[in-house]
């Protein structure tokens, strides 16, 4: 009786092992992590995860996988994350204890990434179908950043126009930051704060980029905090793609939670924002740090 009681338990932990093994090669076979920090964002969310769980066949299931940061949201999110985990495995999810702002929320998502690739995604926003296989061709190319376009919507998801970041008569869609001078001939073609990362998702990056950058504590509650990693890649003779004729995200209007009180408001975080990652990112550079003001000019007027 005893010696059946010690076979069951071996076998109960030679299950759990191989469990653990297979969960281990299933996260190593990971090409490309869709991030999705939330708060209190239930009714989109599940829109937001529905527009990539519909593409993901049996070709790319076990190349995509979908991390979601939780920022102690109080309404039904973790129960709606848990209805999706029953039908896809490779949901990763993470629950604050407590609400710790937008910028903690962006950089634990990053965090929990298992991905060759993170592709971050606003919990409100939508990736175009057929978008994820077009990425999965894309990061073949091994470039170390890729941005892309957008679809303005309404509040109901109907596509009202579409936005570039960055200046479409570029002589080159691949730009590679060798030096300042390389950096600058980027910054002179952007024309809105997406062409500096602003937008989360419309950015596709390497994780293994992301993760050397030393993180700079003085820009949580900028809203900006990936924006500094961001630019920070990009000054770290790396290479950028623009995408110029993909448009693969459907950017929800009229839900900013970030304009809660007025767009005068929303303009100056912009502006304090970017005036502070210029300034500190290309402080030996002061042609570089007054580019912000260009491209902010270039947007709002």
């Amino acid at each position: 009786m005893y010696f059946n009681i010690i076979i069951v338990h071996l076998i109960i932990e030679i299950y759990k092992i191989n469990y653990i093994n297979v969960r281990i090669n299933n996260m190593n076979n990971i090409q490309l992590s869709i991030c999705i920090p939330t708060y209190n964002r239930e009714k989109y969310l599940k829109e937001a995860i529905e527009s990539i769980t519909c593409q993901l066949d049996d070709s790319l299931v076990d190349k995509v996988e979908i991390c979601i940061s939780d920022n102690a949201s109080t309404d039904n999110t973790k129960q709606l994350i848990e209805n999706f985990q029953k039908q896809y495995k490779n949901i990763t999810y993470f629950r604050q204890n407590q609400n710790m702002g937008a910028d903690c929320n962006y950089l634990k998502v990053i965090e929990i990434a298992h991905g060759k690739y993170c592709w971050f995604l606003g919990s409100d926003d939508a990736i175009v179908n057929g978008a994820i296989n077009k990425m999965l061709i894309e990061i073949y190319n091994n470039y170390d950043i890729y941005l892309c376009n957008r679809y303005e919507c309404d509040i109901n998801m109907n596509i009202i126009s579409k936005t570039s970041f960055v200046n479409k008569n570029i002589s080159k869609k691949v730009f590679k930051f060798s030096d300042i001078s390389s950096v600058e001939n980027y910054l002179k073609y952007v024309k809105e704060l997406g062409g500096v990362f602003s937008y989360l998702s419309t950015i596709i990056f390497k994780k293994s980029q992301w993760d050397n950058i030393e993180y700079n504590p003085n820009f949580m509650g900028t809203a900006y905090a990936h924006s500094y990693i961001l630019l920070s890649i990009m000054k770290n003779n790396t290479t950028l793609k623009y995408l110029y004729d993909k448009y693969l995200i459907m950017n929800r209007n009229g839900n900013d939670s970030f304009n809660t009180n007025s767009i005068i408001k929303r303009i100056e975080l912009d502006f304090n924002g970017y005036q502070k990652l210029f300034t500190v990112i290309f402080s030996d550079n002061k042609k570089l740090r007054n580019y912000y003001k260009i491209i902010l000019r270039k947007q709002f007027y």
